[in-house]
């Protein structure tokens, strides 16, 4: 959302020059899809199952002392503020 919110007919340049000028890329290590692994599993036995990509996001967040904001509510319920401090971002 982040890299199109904005950008609906930018080329895919313009929204590679967006994300690079706007965001931090963090690096994705195989630590950061061990975190993600364990937070899809942990969530998944509370019945609040996140994709693998958010689940990554939420990881390389926590791993660089960050925080995961996103306008997906069902991220803001307690199941998942318990396991994964989210950041309500709603741009609507």
């Amino acid at each position: 959302m982040g890299s199109l919110y904005g950008y609906i007919d930018a080329s895919p340049d313009e929204i590679t020059q967006a994300v690079n000028t706007s965001m931090e890329i963090l690096e994705t290590t195989e630590e950061t899809a061990m975190e993600a692994h364990d937070l899809q599993e942990e969530l998944q036995d509370r019945g609040a199952p996140v994709d693998q990509l958010d689940a990554l996001i939420a990881a390389s967040a926590q791993e660089h002392g960050g925080r995961f904001a996103t306008a997906e509510k069902q991220f803001w319920t307690d199941d998942v503020q318990e396991v994964i401090p989210v950041a309500k971002y709603d741009p609507y």
